[in-house]
């Protein structure tokens, strides 16, 4: 399955080696460090390690894993957003970033409608989760806009994991809709994934 997701703004793409020096700019970014976390990631080849051993920027082949948001207008890389599967969850999580530069202009809440359609449509997921930082209110903001509710910790983190949820993360969780979308938003046409 390829990665790439077009919204009305943006393009989702993979990541690739060429994105080492980028990633380090995000990784490193005010906003990340305090919301997300420090990764220690301070040199490009650091950065492409990450890039390629790590969990959340490497690509599996059901297309888990984070894209790169690509402005369409400018072919500018904004942030990232993707569908992640997290040992610790009982389900697939909605992760997302962007540089501070991008923030505020509704560009990770289309990124985000975009991966959640990805999750009910192609993958048939019933429940989506995320997790957030607690003081991160444009975040939880975000995510209330979409339609996720504050859930029950217990019930999404298995017995006995490793790691625990750490405590001072919130988690959400969505429900798929009842319906079934018959076609895309018009905000947010997609192209959905091909199956290579």
């Amino acid at each position: 399955m390829t990665a790439s997701l077009t919204t009305l703004r943006l393009s989702l793409v993979p990541f690739s080696t060429a994105d080492a020096a980028w990633v380090l700019a995000l990784l490193n970014d005010p906003g990340f460090i305090q919301h997300i976390g420090d990764r220690g990631v301070r040199t490009e080849a650091e950065a492409l390690a990450y890039t390629q051993n790590g969990l959340f920027f490497g690509m599996s082949a059901d297309g888990f894993g984070l894209r790169k948001m690509v402005m369409r207008d400018s072919g500018s890389a904004v942030g990232v957003c993707g569908l992640l599967r997290r040992a610790h969850l009982e389900g697939p999580d909605l992760g997302y970033a962007l540089l501070a530069a991008h923030v505020g202009l509704g560009l990770a809440s289309e990124a985000a409608q975009a991966m959640l359609e990805v999750a009910w449509q192609v993958h048939g997921l019933h429940r989506v989760l995320a997790i957030v930082e607690p003081t991160n209110h444009r975040s939880i903001r975000l995510l209330r806009g979409l339609g996720f509710v504050p859930a029950d910790r217990s019930s999404a983190e298995p017995s006995g994991s490793d790691p625990p949820l750490a405590p001072v993360l919130s988690l959400y969780a969505l429900e798929r809709p009842g319906l079934p979308a018959l076609h895309p938003s018009p905000m947010l046409p997609l192209t959905h994934p091909t199956r290579s």
